[in-house]
C-alpha cells in the first residue's frame, strides 16, 4: 500500500477526533513534503469561532506530525515507536511538538483506527536525547489518545510549551526552590485524574528572588486522596464524619476510621475491616465494629443500611474482641501515664509486647513478683522509639515502680539524702534527679521538666548542708534503698549540673 494512502488515512483520523472536540482546526495537509511537521492544530476558544475561523479568537497553534502504520491487532494502552534525532532537535528548536502515530487495520476506514501521541516539550526532548545525540533514532513511548481529551492536551501543551520557553532553564541541583507548582488543564474532575494517572504533568520549581520558574520533572501520581464530609456511625452516635476516597488509575476505595474500607458495587454495600493505626484509632475502630456486628446495620449520612457477617465473623474477631479492647486501653492507660500519646501506628510498638506488658504489669497491676525480676531502683523500659526510666520504691513501696518523672510520688517513695559526713547526724533531703547527668534526661520519653525544677526548688538551700554543696568539697551521698544506707560519692561540679 503506498504512503501516501497511509498517511491520508491517518490524517483523516486525526481530523476526526479533532473536529468533535468542536474547538480544534486541524490543518495537516496530504502528501507534504515538508520536514519534520506535518502542519497544525489550532485551538479556538469557542466552538462557534472555530466554525467562523475567526483571528481574534486563537488560543495557539500546536505544531503536530503524524506518522500511519498498518496493524493487524490494536495496541492496548501505550506503544513504542521510533522518532529520528534530527527530527527531535528541529522540535526542540521550536519549543517542541505534538506526535500522533495511528494505528490502523484498515487503510480506508477512518473509524478502524487508534491514535497514539507523544507531548514532546522542550523539557521531554532534552531529556529523551541526552547521550543518545549522535543515534539516528530513538524509542519512545506512546500513550493511547482518548479523543475527548485532545482538545485538553492541546491547551496543555500550549501552557507548559510558553512556560518552557525556546531556551529551557535546567534544573540546579544544588538549588531549593521556594515554591513547587504544578498546573491541571481541563473543566472536568476527570481531567485532574487524567493528568494525574495517564498523561502526566510537570512540576516546577520558583525561586522568588529571580521570579523564574524550572521545570523540575514531569511525574504521574501513583495515588490520590480526596477528603469528603460523610457522617458515619450507629442510630445513637456518630463515630466518623468524613471518609478519604484513595484513587489510583485502576480502581478506588473509601476508606473511613483507620481500619475500614467500604465497596459499593451496585447495590451491594462491602465493608472490610482490618485493624491499623494507632492504639487510639484501634480502640475507637474495634468498638464501633463491635457495635455495627451486633447491630447488623451501619448509618450512612443517618440512613440505615443492613449488614450481614459470616457465623466465623462472630466465633473469630467478635468473641475475643472486647478483651483485645481492655487490653488497648491499658497499654494506652500506662502509656498517658508516662506521659506519652502513642500516635504512631501500634504495629511499631508490638515487637515490644514484653516491655509493654511489664509496664502494665508492675504500674497498673501492681504485681509484687513481677519485681523480682530486678535488683535495679532504677530501670529503663524501651517501647518502640519511647525509652522510659521507672524508679523502684523504698520501704513499705519497695514492691512499686513507678513514673520516676512523677515529682508526687517520688517525694512520697524514694529519698536521697546528702551528709557531709558518714554519720548522717546533719543530713539534708536533695533532688533525686541529681542521680543522672544532665545529658543523659533528654533520652527519657517521660521526662518531666517541671518534676525536676520542684524537685531542685524543694531543697533548703539556706540549710549549712545546702551551703557546703556550694564549695568544692566531695560530698558523701546516702541513696537510701531497700532501707539501706549505700554510699556514692558527687562532686559540687556533678550536683550544681
Amino acid at each position: 500500500m503506498s504512503n501516501y494512502v497511509i498517511g491520508k488515512n491517518a490524517v483523516s483520523a486525526v481530523e476526526h477526533a479533532s473536529m468533535i472536540s468542536g474547538l480544534l482546526m486541524p490543518e495537516i495537509p496530504v502528501g507534504d513534503t515538508y520536514p519534520s511537521w506535518d502542519g497544525e492544530i489550532i485551538v479556538y476558544i469557542s466552538e462557534d469561532s472555530r466554525n467562523k475561523r475567526a483571528k481574534d479568537d486563537i488560543i495557539g497553534r500546536v505544531p503536530v506530525q503524524v506518522k500511519g502504520t498498518h496493524v493487524k491487532h490494536f495496541s492496548e494502552g501505550t506503544r513504542p515507536y521510533n522518532i529520528e534525532v534530527t527530527d527531535l532537535k528541529n522540535y526542540s528548536n521550536e519549543a517542541g511538538a505534538f506526535f500522533l502515530v495511528v494505528e490502523m487495520t484498515d487503510f480506508y476506514d477512518v473509524n478502524k483506527t487508534k491514535i497514539f501521541y507523544a507531548e514532546l516539550l522542550k523539557y521531554d526532548i532534552e531529556k529523551l536525547i541526552k547521550g543518545k545525540e549522535h543515534q539516528k533514532t530513538i524509542s519512545h513511548t506512546f500513550q493511547e489518545l482518548r479523543r475527548d481529551k485532545l482538545y485538553s492536551l492541546c491547551r496543555h501543551f500550549l501552557f507548559h510549551r510558553k512556560e518552557q520557553g525556546y531556551k529551557l532553564m535546567t534544573l540546579d541541583g544544588k538549588n531549593e526552590y521556594d515554591e513547587y507548582t504544578f498546573t491541571i488543564i481541563g473543566n472536568k474532575k476527570s481531567d485532574l485524574d487524567f493528568y494525574l494517572f495517564d498523561s502526566g504533568t510537570f512540576i516546577y520549581g520558583k525561586n522568588k528572588h529571580t521570579n523564574l520558574k524550572v521545570p523540575i520533572d514531569r511525574f504521574k501520581a501513583d495515588i490520590k486522596i480526596e477528603q469528603e464530609e460523610f457522617n458515619i456511625g450507629t442510630r445513637d452516635k456518630v463515630f466518623y464524619d468524613k471518609f478519604y476516597r484513595e484513587k489510583t488509575k485502576d480502581n478506588q476505595k473509601i476508606k473511613f476510621g483507620k481500619s475500614f474500607t467500604m465497596v459499593l458495587s451496585g447495590n451491594k454495600l462491602d465493608i472490610n475491616f482490618a485493624e491499623s493505626g494507632s492504639i487510639r484509632e484501634r480502640i475507637k475502630d474495634c468498638e464501633f465494629f463491635v457495635k455495627i456486628a451486633k447491630a447488623g446495620k451501619i448509618y450512612l449520612n443517618h440512613t440505615e443500611v443492613s449488614l450481614n457477617f459470616e457465623e466465623d465473623v462472630y466465633n473469630n474477631v467478635l468473641a475475643p474482641m472486647p478483651n483485645y479492647i481492655k487490653k488497648l486501653n491499658e497499654i494506652l492507660w500506662v502509656l498517658n501515664y508516662l506521659g506519652v500519646e502513642p500516635n504512631v501506628d501500634f504495629d511499631t510498638l508490638k515487637k515490644d509486647l514484653k516491655q509493654i506488658s511489664f509496664l502494665i504489669d508492675v504500674i497498673i497491676n501492681k504485681n509484687v513478683e513481677a519485681n523480682k525480676i530486678t535488683d535495679k531502683h532504677l530501670q529503663v523500659v524501651s517501647v518502640g522509639n519511647y525509652k522510659f526510666i521507672l524508679s523502684k520504691g523504698v520501704g513499705e513501696h519497695e514492691n512499686t515502680f513507678f513514673d520516676f518523672f512523677n515529682y508526687n510520688e517520688i517525694k512520697e517513695k524514694y529519698r536521697i539524702l546528702i551528709s557531709p559526713d558518714k554519720t548522717f547526724k546533719n543530713s539534708l533531703e536533695h533532688s533525686p534527679y541529681i542521680l543522672l547527668k544532665p545529658e543523659e534526661l533528654y533520652k527519657y520519653s517521660n521526662l518531666k521538666l517541671d518534676s525536676i525544677e520542684k524537685a531542685l526548688t524543694d531543697v533548703d538551700y539556706t540549710n549549712s548542708i545546702a551551703q557546703d554543696i556550694s564549695n568544692e568539697f566531695l560530698l558523701n551521698t546516702l541513696l537510701y534503698l531497700d532501707g539501706n544506707c549505700k554510699l556514692a560519692h558527687y562532686s559540687r561540679s556533678s550536683i550544681s549540673n
